[in-house]
């Protein structure tokens, strides 16, 4: 695997790695043979202008760019013809606003699998062919962001302690999204495109301040797994379910009074966590859960035990119920 880190200097580092000044960069080093690419991007490195750095000899030309940056404007691009055997690129530049390729000079990323940006501000990703849109996370802080591909397709996008408040409505546009992590934010609620994400199967939204669901929620009908712990849910939307492929709904450490009937139709429900909540009774529909192996109702606000959870454990000897 090679390594390298780029750095003005052409210095060699304390753990043995080399940095190599712009020309020796491209004089040494065939972008297309690399493994693993490593940016340490430095504003004084930089000229007033452009920098380029490509995958041929020199640095100037209409060769194939691996990397574009305009100062001024704090621009930086890596999709121009993009080296088609790079695994992985980590950019760390905390004054990195914008990635913007030229969405008619893009070809596609065979190979690439994964893609890491840290401690980036105000990303705008604007994208090409199948690599698709992100269009202005709104974020208070901004430490590390993730991406996954596979086959040319984001299916996984890691935003875990970003500082969010927002999320776009153009999130829908990740059609292929299977992954989201969105725990740890600001968030307050979601955009009721996020339910346009078919292929979704999970969704993290735990420690947010969300205090309502989309009401069509139950449109994510891939999704198994629904983290929702610790928000400010007063209810869950009618809608849920339609989720009818979902295993683990986790909504534990909320302000939720009620569950709606249609819990019941969770036909593959395995766990359901509705602990430290303000419940007082339980759906009758709970009964209709015949693949559930347990149930946490702990710290609410039941006067006695349900009756529905006695005839829920007649039912199933083996399901573990947690109350108290």
């Amino acid at each position: 695997m090679t390594i390298i880190n780029y750095n003005r200097d052409g210095r060699n580092n304390r753990d043995g790695s080399t940095y190599l000044s712009p020309m020796e960069f491209t004089k040494y080093v065939n972008p297309i043979e690399i493994e693993e690419l490593f940016f340490t991007i430095y504003k004084e490195f930089f000229p007033n202008e452009v920098a380029y750095v490509n995958s041929e000899k020199e640095l100037e030309g209409g060769y194939q760019n691996i990397f574009y940056y305009e100062r001024e404007r704090h621009y930086f691009a890596t999709w121009d013809n993009i080296a088609y055997d790079i695994k992985k690129i980590f950019r760390n530049y905390n004054e990195l606003r914008r990635s913007e390729p030229k969405a008619q000079n893009i070809s596609p990323i065979s190979k690439m699998t994964d893609i890491e940006v840290k401690a980036m501000q105000d990303i705008e990703i604007l994208t090409g062919g199948k690599f698709t849109v992100v269009d202005h996370f709104k974020r208070s802080y901004g430490p590390p962001m993730s991406y996954s591909l596979k086959n040319n397709r984001v299916n996984g996008i890691g935003l875990h302690k970003c500082g969010l408040f927002e999320i776009p409505e153009s999130i829908k546009d990740f059609k292929f999204l299977q992954y989201l992590d969105l725990a740890k934010n600001e968030l307050s609620n979601l955009p009721n495109s996020i339910c346009e994400l078919n292929n979704l199967e999970q969704l993290s939204v735990s420690y947010n301040k969300l205090i309502s669901l989309p009401k069509s929620i139950g449109r994510l009908k891939s999704l198994n797994h629904l983290n929702l712990i610790h928000n400010k849910l007063k209810e869950i939307p009618e809608s849920i379910g339609g989720l009818t492929n979902l295993k683990y709904l986790l909504l534990h450490h909320n302000n939720i009074q009620y569950l709606p009937n249609s819990i019941g139709e969770l036909k593959n429900i395995v766990t359901l966590n509705f602990s430290n909540n303000l419940l007082s009774n339980l759906p009758k529909s709970l009964i209709d859960l015949n693949n559930l192996w347990e149930i946490s109702l702990r710290d609410n606000k039941f006067k006695k035990y349900p009756k529905i959870l006695r005839d829920l454990k007649d039912k199933n000897k083996e399901l573990h119920i947690y109350f108290d």
